[in-house]
């Protein structure tokens, strides 16, 4: 009974929500038609303009900082391999050093 109501409740929320956003969207647009046309069109490109640009900053920052993490996470599984690496006699220290001149790591 509680899971039915409880998806009832969800139904009811996500209908309100889309006849909402259906609802502002028509009020908006009956605005835009009021208005003269070329002011109608200065406005939209401004908002397309300034949407475009914020979405654009917002997604790169997320890019970067994604990457900055990726790199750390594979600094330190390279230097949790060479740690590895120095316990196996079968690889040699002549390759340890090359692979840590490599990376930038001493150690």
């Amino acid at each position: 009974m509680r899971k039915v109501l409880s998806f009832l409740f969800g139904l009811a929320m996500l209908i309100g929500i889309a006849w909402g956003g259906y609802w502002i969207i028509s009020q908006i647009w009956a605005q835009f038609k009021s208005l003269d046309s070329k002011i109608a069109l200065a406005a939209i490109t401004a908002f397309t303009t300034v949407t475009v640009s914020t979405l654009t900053v917002v997604l790169g920052k997320y890019y970067e900082r994604k990457k900055d993490i990726e790199a750390h996470l594979i600094l330190q599984n390279a230097e949790l391999f060479l740690q590895m690496a120095k316990k196996n006699p079968k690889v040699t220290l002549d390759d340890l050093a090359k692979k840590e001149k490599e990376l930038g790591l001493n150690g």
